[in-house]
């Protein structure tokens, strides 16, 4: 069980550049339109591949990382501005790394500087999702000068391990279930973990799923990422996790963020139960210049159950308004 654990535990919590392989091409109508569309491989410090995805081609710069999860959800916002979209190192479709003392979260945020540099723009808005949205907070307090706007969806907490996060994890194992764990206590006792790592992906995700959502019903809406990655294999995941997490530390960025003044947008579900929302509301009080989003009813997806909401509250604030829905949390504000 303390598998399953490492595995999901790390989403409720300028390297040398060698080579790129770009391919270009043009989106087609129905996908994403007339969007121009590039993808290709940014060879990153330590020799490592990182998969990518530039879509649209408007003024404003956007960099998301874990495209494999999030490229079909927002790419709707790449409409009037350039969205690139990646994949971290050891995730995705972009190369494995067997050392892992190569994997952390500095190494993320090194490979994002990478992924800017190479790109071109001096400055960048920044999404971030999940453990992702901590990361590209820590981008941008090391590169405060790179950074126009950051969004983060559904952040893990701004410090290790408060005690709301323990509520947390008892809901996300409540809301899965106990028949399905079994199942796959057994099937890894089986060995088809390793023997069959497609099937118990597919058998992992079957169970875990629920979990995701506040409203189960929005589940069909949203497809994970193809059990073809090696990966996102669960017996690859769980060195890369537990490396990931070890990196943190005893982290706490409240104070930090309190002096850093670019605008922020905290987008957070009241059901989250990977990354708790009272974390959300910890990150939107500690920043010197942000506000909140409430996502009511809708968990780790806010973007997938209430796409309207959280879409459009995105693209109003990369234009450089303060969405209406959203609140200041802050005191002064």
């Amino acid at each position: 069980m303390r598998r399953i654990f490492v595995i999901i535990g790390v989403s409720i919590l300028v390297p040398s550049i060698a080579a790129c392989v770009p391919e270009r091409r043009e989106g087609e109508p129905g996908e994403e339109g007339k969007r121009a569309v590039e993808e290709g491989r940014l060879e990153v410090e330590g020799g490592y591949g990182l998969y990518y995805r530039r879509m649209g081609d408007g003024e404003q710069k956007v960099i998301i990382p874990a495209g494999f999860f999030l490229e079909e959800a927002l790419a709707g916002l790449a409409d009037t501005r350039t969205l690139v979209f990646y994949d971290m190192r050891d995730r995705g479709r972009s190369d494995s790394v067997p050392d892992m003392t190569q994997v952390g979260i500095q190494q993320d945020i090194d490979d994002l500087e990478a992924i800017r540099a190479y790109l071109g723009p001096e400055r960048i808005s920044l999404i971030g999702w999940s453990y992702l949205g901590a990361m590209v907070a820590m981008y941008a307090l090391q590169n405060p000068e790179r950074v126009e706007r950051l969004v983060q969806i559904g952040p893990i907490p701004p410090r290790a391990n408060p005690a709301y996060a323990q509520a947390a994890m008892q809901a996300y194992m409540q809301a899965v279930s106990p028949a399905g764990l079994e199942r796959l206590e057994e099937l890894t006792a089986a060995g088809v973990e390793v023997e069959e790592p497609e099937r118990f992906y597919r058998e992992f995700w079957n169970v875990h799923k629920p979990a995701l959502f506040g409203d189960t019903t929005k589940m069909s809406l949203y497809e994970m990422p193809p059990a073809e990655l090696s990966n996102e294999w669960l017996h690859n995941l769980q060195a890369h996790f537990s490396a990931k997490i070890a990196s943190f530390g005893d982290y706490d960025l409240r104070a930090a963020a309190s002096g850093l003044d670019v605008p922020v947008l905290v987008v957070h579900g009241t059901r989250d139960r990977n990354a708790p929302f009272e974390g959300g509301r910890e990150w939107s009080t500690a920043w010197a210049n942000a506000r909140l989003l409430v996502v009511e009813g809708s968990a780790h997806m806010p973007f997938v159950e209430q796409p309207d909401l959280v879409l459009s509250a995105i693209d109003e604030f990369l234009r450089g308004r303060w969405p209406e829905a959203t609140e200041a949390t802050r005191e002064g504000r």
